[in-house]
């Protein structure tokens, strides 16, 4: 084999390899890992003495244990005897809230194109394919607000609205749809977002507002009280006690997210917090 020769052949090798590498690379990038089941866990496990003042409210629905943000979850939710049931809107692009965490539904369903390129319809034609239990369920899609309300109007669980949406957009139809179910003094209205939930103030100051946070600081406390915010929703991993006393001090409601061990739970419920968001920590087991 000659000079030329060995080096074409070092040269295709080389080529083969990065190509395998890129291949695995691409298919990590893109292969989204199927949803598993948490196991669920009583609140009475917390040992906290008065489990009356503590206020369950189910992450995606019973997210847990039933594909999130989905009929099924709601209703588990629902069923379960939580207090709240929290779950994601977004507007498609005819105007419609839809029940949906993600921009798209590629990580339930294998579609990648923009919940806000999609009208209702077209969103609800899709199945998703992946979720907790998923497996138990035929025909699982994307619920509309409006369908989601008509199931939680017929229990005692309120709904805990998170706005995904950036911008102001829709929200004098949403205020309408909470009025019409009355909703309107009861439901929480939950976004990481301050424009969404200033216009959502500005129409209607009777619906408690939370501002949801990765941490606690004194600039998260002057939004919340320079837009008299009802509450803030942090995220307990990243909050200590010291922090959740710039809220106390601020007067503001104190929810935490996402806590899935009766140990936290009680831990945050000795700093002052009465409202728990979870994936799988129930009023009762089943």
């Amino acid at each position: 084999m000659n000079k030329k020769t060995k080096i074409a052949v070092i040269v295709v090798a080389l080529v083969v390899v990065l190509s395998a590498v890129a291949g695995v690379v691409y298919k990590e990038v893109t292969t989204v890992k199927p949803i598993t089941v948490k196991e669920t866990v009583s609140v009475s496990q917390s040992q906290i003495e008065d489990l009356s003042k503590v206020k369950l409210i189910a992450h995606r629905g019973l997210s847990g244990i039933t594909p999130e943000n989905t009929m099924a979850s709601i209703k588990a939710a629902c069923d379960a005897g939580f207090y709240g049931v929290e779950f994601d809107i977004r507007l498609t692009s005819d105007g419609q809230w839809v029940v949906h965490h993600d921009k798209n539904l590629n990580r339930l369903a294998g579609v990648k194109t923009k919940i806000a390129d999609m009208t209702l319809e077209e969103i609800q034609a899709i199945n998703f394919n992946n979720g907790a239990n998923i497996e138990k369920y035929d025909g699982i899609t994307a619920p509309s607000l409006r369908e989601a309300l008509d199931y939680i109007s017929t229990t005692d669980t309120i709904p805990v609205i998170e706005i995904k949406t950036e911008t102001k957009d829709g929200i004098r139809e949403l205020v309408a749809i909470l009025k019409e179910y009355g909703y309107l003094e009861t439901a929480r209205i939950i976004s990481f977002y301050e424009e969404p939930l200033k216009e959502f103030k500005r129409i209607c100051n009777r619906t408690p507002i939370s501002f949801l946070v990765h941490e606690i600081n004194d600039e998260v406390v002057s939004i919340c009280t320079e837009n008299e915010f009802d509450a803030i929703s942090f995220n307990h991993k990243n909050v200590k006690q010291k922090h959740i006393q710039k809220a106390v001090d601020a007067g503001l409601i104190l929810q935490t997210w996402t806590v899935d061990s009766p140990e936290a739970l009680a831990e945050f419920y000795g700093y002052g917090v009465e409202y728990f968001t979870t994936n799988c920590i129930i009023p009762d087991l089943q």
